[in-house]
């Protein structure tokens, strides 16, 4: 199996989970009435979904994957999702919910960071070096995000 196969695998792996768990947490920011949170929870889903889609035409299969994968902690994801929140009940559920997106992104971050660094093939670590810039912007996003939910 070729390193770029087993790329597109993990890659597919880490991006379901992440439009996945974002889909949720798009839920928790919509209940907690701030829409310009949700919709950008709903943009990282779209931009991980586009990357599925560009994976799948190029050929790939799940089956290669070499990574596992392990869910985010079940903790942060048992909020509320579509039930209305108010005061300051609200506020910590959007804030948990930056906090798990955080963690998503980074924990793919990290591989494609890796990927790009130490993969054979130059075209492969040019790929994952864009993917890594992407996951980049929404980790410094995301820490706005906090910041100015938290001031």
């Amino acid at each position: 199996m070729s390193e770029h196969a087993r790329f597109l695998a993990n890659m597919i792996l880490l991006e379901e989970e992440t439009a996945r768990h974002c889909k949720r947490l798009a839920d928790v920011a919509l209940a907690a009435g701030d829409e310009e949170l949700e919709a950008f929870f709903l943009s990282v889903v779209e931009s991980a979904h586009l990357d599925i889609a560009d994976a799948l035409a190029e050929g790939a299969e799940r089956r290669h994957a070499t990574l596992e994968v392990r869910p985010i902690s079940e903790c942060l994801l048992s909020l509320p999702g579509r039930q209305p929140r108010s005061g300051h009940a609200a506020l910590l559920g959007v804030h948990c919910a930056m906090a798990c997106a955080l963690s998503l992104v980074r924990r793919s971050h990290a591989y494609y960071a890796s990927i790009a660094v130490m993969a054979e093939d130059a075209r492969l670590r040019q790929r994952a070096a864009g993917f890594e810039r992407e996951h980049s912007a929404h980790i410094g996003a995301m820490e706005h995000w906090i910041n100015r939910l938290t001031t």
